[in-house]
């Protein structure tokens, strides 16, 4: 399984393939499940109207695949989560 995120520009740098991630979702907020990055993509997906301040640059997000590494029957298609980076070594 493998879910769809998007970050935005002032975390790409930490956005590495291969970087481990924690997912967690509404329904277990206290135990996360375990994915590797597979994909962070090179263009933004989105593009505010009007970019004049770096407040409004954050809005720029750019496309991450996640696949996951502990996928349960909990984890289903089209279900919210939040991700965290894992620390790196």
């Amino acid at each position: 399984m493998w879910v769809r995120a998007y970050i935005s520009e002032n975390h790409l740098g930490e956005a590495i393939p291969n970087r481990e991630v924690y997912l967690y979702t509404d329904s277990r907020k206290d135990k996360p499940y375990h994915g590797t990055i597979g994909f962070v993509s090179p263009t933004a997906e989105f593009t505010p109207k009007s970019v004049e301040t770096p407040e409004l640059r954050t809005d720029l997000v750019y496309r991450i695949r996640v696949v996951v590494t502990d996928a349960d029957d909990a984890l289903r298609q089209g279900m919210p989560v939040t991700l965290k980076f894992a620390p790196t070594h």
